[in-house]
């Protein structure tokens, strides 16, 4: 996975901020029969489940939380912070 995102990113001039290959799921059940067979093939190449009696969930949850939490933190602007006191003018009563 690592390899098609280099590959697709570099085929083009901007470079995205941020990349983070992740698992999903295989729906079995939601499949036709093509797709099912497809996808089982594959999935047995590459040592996974073949049970298309039942869904699969491949998706580590935690690590979608923890990349979304650095996106937003690296994303999110600064807190306002409050200036002090004195440094704001007073302004004079109107007459």
């Amino acid at each position: 996975m690592s390899r098609a995102c280099s590959t697709h990113s570099s085929a083009r001039p901007e470079r995205p901020r941020w990349v983070q290959p992740f698992a999903g799921a295989l729906l079995y059940t939601r499949y036709n029969f093509l797709i099912r067979f497809i996808l089982k093939r594959i999935s047995r190449q590459e040592g996974g489940s073949v049970d298309t009696s039942r869904d699969h969930e491949y998706t580590d949850w935690p690590a979608v939380e923890r990349f979304a939490s650095r996106i937003f933190a690296e994303t999110s602007p600064p807190p306002l912070a409050k200036p002090p006191l004195h440094a704001i003018p007073s302004i004079p009563p109107t007459s």
